[in-house]
């Protein structure tokens, strides 16, 4: 008998405790990982991916990136590096003059051999012609050890403009 994918879904959601089919159960983020970095290493990958994206350097990122991270950015799925960078990251850092987190506040633990990072972030770019843009939001960062150094498997940021 072969179950079909959907119906697996609707079995799985179904079994789930009621409280987890709330939209609002979620717990916040700086709960959601409870522990404090527990690894120098996943703190080092950290700093590493704050300092390349506020330097704008392409180059730093791919090192600390696996070669087929899976990133969601922007409503988009983007597999493998070269992807990521040839058709997100690349062209938006060219396209920028400055990136600065004014704020990155990160809850971060190893689990069994991944490494989570879960961050409340804000940041302000601007542009080559002029242009600036605050936004605030949370990133998710999935990384496993590539010959002893944490390398991203996986990211997901979600943003939206600062109020006005």
């Amino acid at each position: 008998m072969r179950i079909k994918p959907v119906f697996l879904g609707a079995i799985l959601f179904a079994s789930l405790p009621s409280s987890a089919h709330r939209v609002d159960s979620h717990p916040p983020a700086d709960r959601a990982v409870e522990q404090p970095v527990v690894d120098d290493g996943l703190r080092s990958l950290s700093e590493s991916y704050k300092g390349a994206l506020e330097r704008l350097d392409l180059a730093a990122l791919k090192a600390i990136h696996n070669d087929g991270v899976v990133i969601f950015e922007s409503g988009e799925r983007n597999v493998g590096w070269d992807a990521y960078e040839k058709g997100h990251i690349g062209p938006e850092l060219r396209a920028l003059k400055s990136f600065h987190f004014t704020k990155w506040e990160e809850s971060a633990r190893v689990v069994g051999t991944m490494g989570l990072i879960v961050a409340d972030m804000s940041y302000a770019v601007e542009a080559r012609d002029g242009k600036r843009r605050d936004a605030t939001g949370v990133v998710t960062l999935v990384a496993t050890r590539d010959q002893g150094a944490w390398k991203i498997i996986h990211s997901h940021w979600s943003t939206r403009a600062k109020p006005a």
